[in-house]
């Protein structure tokens, strides 16, 4: 595992309420700022990886081009959230957050689901 500059740790945030995955910046940058990326869930061992991808493949989501001023992008799927929210009994009420940590090896940033985060879940 590589490790990352402590002002670039790769994040993602999880909200059943809102419908969406809010993926931070620095998780791109991380990848080397891939044109799409999949997940990848192991509900064994409970991690969710988001792995770059150079070309549109099937389940991939297009990573926008960022502006000087945008530290996230958002991506809406009911049925990741309510299949996570339904494994790990999470309340719905709330938003979850994890830090992810590198694999440049396989392309991927990894996220435990098991030390989830718990936040006030707030839509801007």
């Amino acid at each position: 595992m590589q490790s990352i500059n402590e002002t670039c740790i790769p994040g993602i945030s999880l909200s059943k309420k809102y419908g969406k995955i809010v993926v931070f910046r620095s998780t791109m940058q991380a990848l080397s700022e891939p044109r799409y990326i999949k997940f990848l869930i192991n509900m064994e061992k409970g991690c969710l990886a988001i792995q770059a991808c150079e070309k549109k493949i099937l389940d991939s989501f297009r990573v926008p081009i960022f502006d000087s001023k945008e530290t996230e992008f958002r991506i809406y799927s009911d049925r990741l959230l309510g299949m996570l929210w339904k494994r790990y009994g999470w309340d719905s009420g709330y938003t979850y957050h994890m830090d992810g940590a590198l694999y440049p090896e396989h392309g991927i940033v990894e996220f435990n689901l098991n030390e989830a985060v718990q936040l006030a879940d707030i839509e801007p």
